[in-house]
C-alpha cells in the first residue's frame, strides 16, 4: 500500500471504507437521477455529485485503491468545472457519469477496467474548456533569457507585503520566508523601513516592513520564486535579480539559526505532556488514519464537520484546555474548513490569545487548487497545510517543524 500505511489499517477498516464508498456511490446516483426532476441548474445537486466523487477519490488513495483514485480524479476535474460554471451539467455528462458510477462500483469489488476507464475519461475530455484558436501575431523581438547569477553566485531578493492586505489579521508570519531563504544557503538579510509611517498613522494589522536578502546559492530564480509561491497572488511584491558585488570590508553575516516554528504549542505545554489534538474530517477513513498516526503523541478528539469543530474548539478554549494541534479538512458539510478556521481564530482573538498561544492549525485538502490553500493560509490564518493522501512521513515531518519530536 502507498505510503506504507498498511500496518495502520485492518481488514475491518477496509470493509468500512468500502461501505462508505458504496454510500457515496448511492448518493451520486440519486443526485444524477434527480437532475431530470429538478433541472441541471441546481447547485445543491452539483455539490452532492462533487462531494461524492471527491470523497471516494481521497479515501481510495489512503486505502491503496490507486486505480480507483486515478479514474475518479478525472471525473472530479470535470465536476470542479461544473461547480465553477465553466462546463454545463448536460444530459451527455449525466449519462457518462452514470457509466462512471457503475465502473467505480465494479473496480471497488475487484474488477480490472483499464480499457473502459480510459475510454470514459477520453469521452469526458469534451467538457474541458476549448483552447482558443491562435491568432496571427506580428513578429516580436526575442524574449530575453532569465537572469543568471553573477560570478559570486548571489541573488538579491526584495519583498514586502502590500498595505491593503492586512496580514496580521490572519496570523501570517513573514519570518517563515526568511527562514526558507536561510535554508537555501548563505544569506544576509536587512529590513526595509522606508514605508513605516509615524506611530499615530500606523495600522497594526499591516506589515510595513520589507526585507532585502543577499542569498548565495546555486538555485535558479524560478526555484527561489517557488519558495514564495503564494505571496505574489495579491499579497506582496517580490523581486529577484543578480546581486551587485559587496564592499571588501563588509563584516561576515552571522551564522544562520535553525528555524523555530510552531512555538505556540510548545510554550504552553510542560515537558512530556501529551498533545491535545482535534481532527475534523467528514470521511471516516481519513479520521481513522489520522487518529492512528497521531494518538501515540496525545489525546485525539474527532468531529465530522466544521460546525462541530468550532463548537468543541470553543468549549475547550473556554474551559482553559485549548488544543495544541487542529487538523481541518477544507471540504466539509455545514461549515467548511476555511469558515471553521476563521471562526477559531476569532475566538482566540476574543480571548486575547497572542501568536504564542494560538493553536497550530493544519489544513488538509485533496483539492488540486492553490487558491483554496492560499485562502486558508493567508486569509484564514492557518499554520500550514497537507495534501491528501496523507503519508506518515509527510505528517510527522510537519509535526517536527512545529516542535513535536516524533519517531
Amino acid at each position: 500500500m502507498a505510503n506504507d500505511l498498511s500496518k495502520y489499517i485492518s481488514d475491518n477498516e477496509v470493509r468500512q471504507f468500502l461501505a462508505d464508498a458504496e454510500e457515496n456511490l448511492e448518493d451520486l446516483e440519486s443526485a444524477l437521477l434527480e437532475v431530470d426532476e429538478k433541472g441541471a441548474n441546481v447547485p445543491e445537486l452539483v455539490n452532492r455529485m462533487f462531494r461524492a466523487v471527491h470523497s471516494i477519490k481521497g479515501a481510495s488513495a489512503m486505502f491503496g485503491f490507486h486505480a480507483v483514485e486515478r479514474f475518479v480524479h478525472g471525473v472530479e476535474e470535470i465536476y470542479l468545472l461544473v461547480r465553477k460554471g465553466e462546463a454545463p451539467l448536460s444530459e451527455s455528462l449525466v449519462s457518462l457519469t452514470l457509466k462512471a458510477h457503475d465502473l467505480i462500483g465494479r473496480m471497488l469489488r475487484g474488477a480490472t477496467c483499464d480499457e473502459e476507464t480510459a475510454t470514459l475519461l477520453n469521452a469526458l475530455q469534451q467538457f474541458q474548456p476549448a483552447s482558443p484558436e491562435p491568432r496571427p501575431v506580428a513578429p516580436v523581438a526575442p524574449v530575453a533569457p532569465p537572469p543568471r547569477p553573477p560570478e559570486n553566485g548571489e541573488w538579491r531578493i526584495r519583498f514586502r507585503f502590500n498595505p491593503a492586505c492586512k496580514v496580521f489579521d490572519y496570523a501570517t508570519n513573514p519570518f517563515i520566508f526568511l527562514e526558507t531563504l536561510r535554508e537555501r544557503g548563505e544569506c544576509r538579510i536587512t529590513p526595509i523601513t522606508d514605508f513605516v509611517p509615524d506611530l499615530e498613522r500606523m495600522d497594526f494589522s499591516v506589515c510595513y516592513l520589507g526585507w532585502e536578502a543577499r542569498l548565495r546559492c546555486d538555485a535558479s530564480p524560478e526555484a527561489i520564486r517557488g519558495d514564495f509561491m503564494f505571496i505574489e497572488e495579491d499579497l506582496a511584491q517580490l523581486e529577484i535579480v543578480p546581486a551587485p558585488p559587496l564592499p571588501d570590508d563588509l563584516p561576515s553575516p552571522p551564522a544562520a539559526k535553525p528555524p523555530v516554528r510552531g512555538v505556540n504549542a510548545l510554550r504552553r505545554r510542560r515537558p512530556g505532556e501529551p498533545l491535545r489534538i482535534l481532527i475534523a474530517d467528514d470521511e471516516f477513513p481519513n479520521r481513522l488514519l489520522l487518529r492512528k498516526l497521531l494518538e501515540p503523541f496525545g489525546e485525539c478528539d474527532m468531529v465530522v464537520d466544521g460546525e462541530e469543530a468550532v463548537e468543541i474548539f470553543a468549549a475547550e478554549l473556554g474551559a482553559g484546555r485549548p488544543y495544541d494541534l487542529v487538523l481541518l479538512d477544507i471540504l466539509m458539510p455545514k461549515v467548511d474548513g476555511r469558515q471553521a478556521l476563521r471562526e477559531m481564530r476569532r475566538l482566540e482573538r476574543e480571548r486575547s490569545s497572542g501568536p504564542l498561544q494560538e493553536s497550530v492549525v493544519v489544513m488538509v485538502t485533496a483539492l488540486d487548487s492553490p487558491r483554496e490553500v492560499f485562502d486558508a493560509y493567508y486569509r484564514g490564518g492557518c499554520t500550514d497545510y497537507l495534501v491528501k493522501p496523507i503519508s506518515q512521513g509527510g505528517l510527522y515531518g510537519k509535526l517536527r517543524e512545529y516542535g513535536l519530536d516524533v519517531a
